[in-house]
């Protein structure tokens, strides 16, 4: 079993044995494309650790066409996605005052929409598709985090076990698991990028196997430690910048997980680091007089475009 390290920062980051899959949210120039429109591709930077040589390879540049997303014969989340938040929040930690409501309304209200409804092109080898997503549970966490300057990805693999063991969530091929932390808490991923305004990364999902399944999970550290270079916007559809922003990167790693879970579902040429919302990233539609470019069950949200190979572009509803 292959076990390599990373220097990061002022750490070292252990890459476990039977992680199933790397995806990321980094920082990247804001465009407003419609869906009519075919964007440049927009690269997510993402640099990916093989297994099996521990080689890191970075994500290629930026090109005018785009040759979209195929399939690469793994399973996708299909059928109804099952989410499980926790809110990692030790005594003193500070979020938006809104940030809790605003997050579990969003996960309540993404699973029937046009935005969701773009990953049934996406169907794995039986011809079934990620249909739509619920919010199953959601948990606030006050144990303290890890006395190290970051949150590593190992601590983030130790929460989402906890948070499972103390609310009895089980893993499996249809549930993901969400770790949100506070204020001026840094993550680290274990593939040598830590979030910002340390390094680039916003956002991440990644995953390990079980005896009963996988565990896929996603690693949110909090949007307004780097409003700039995670979020680029001033629109704020909820008035509150922080859980909008952070919103939006929810809703990027969502659709990935429910497309690619495992690295072995659909993405482009560009590998792990061209799944469907690392090509969108940086493009949102147009936005109306509260600030949103779509509307929920009459909820407004603004959220990055996802990839629609049905028209070779980016797109806020699906086909």
């Amino acid at each position: 079993m292959l076990n390599t390290t990373t220097i990061i920062g002022l750490g070292r980051v252990p890459r476990e044995d039977r992680q199933t899959d790397v995806g990321s949210e980094r920082s990247i120039p804001v465009k407003r494309i419609h869906k009519s429109r075919r964007p440049v591709h927009i690269a997510s930077f993402l640099a990916f650790v093989t297994l099996v040589t521990g080689l890191v390879l970075n994500a290629p540049p930026a090109r005018a066409a785009d040759a979209g997303v195929v399939y690469h014969g793994g399973p996708v989340v299909a059928g109804e996605m099952k989410v499980y938040v926790t809110f990692w929040e030790p005594p003193g930690s500070f979020v938006s005052t809104g940030y809790h409501r605003l997050l579990k309304r969003f996960f309540k209200d993404v699973g029937g929409s046009g935005l969701y409804e773009i990953n049934e092109q996406y169907a794995d080898t039986s011809g079934h598709a990620p249909t739509g997503a619920v919010l199953a549970d959601a948990f606030v966490d006050t144990s303290p985090y890890p006395s190290a300057p970051f949150i590593l990805d190992s601590d983030i693999r130790r929460e989402v076990v906890h948070a499972m063991s103390v609310n009895g969530w089980k893993p499996g091929i249809g549930h993901a698991f969400f770790v949100f932390t506070a204020l001026n808490r840094l993550i680290c991923s274990p593939f040598g990028t830590c979030s910002a305004p340390a390094s680039s990364l916003c956002a991440y999902h990644f995953g390990f196997g079980t005896a009963a399944g996988p565990v896929l999970y996603a690693a949110m550290p909090y949007a307004g430690n780097s409003l700039a270079g995670c979020y680029g916007l001033a629109d704020s559809p909820n008035r509150d910048i922080d859980a909008d922003a952070e919103i939006n990167l929810a809703s990027h790693e969502q659709m990935e997980i429910a497309t690619d879970p495992e690295a072995t579902g659909w993405f482009g040429p560009g590998g792990i680091f061209d799944e469907i919302g690392d090509k969108c990233a940086g493009v949102f539609g147009p936005v109306n007089a509260k600030g949103a470019d779509v509307v929920f069950k009459g909820h407004a949200y603004i959220v990055q475009e996802e990839w629609d190979n049905t028209v070779s572009g980016c797109a806020l509803t699906g086909p």
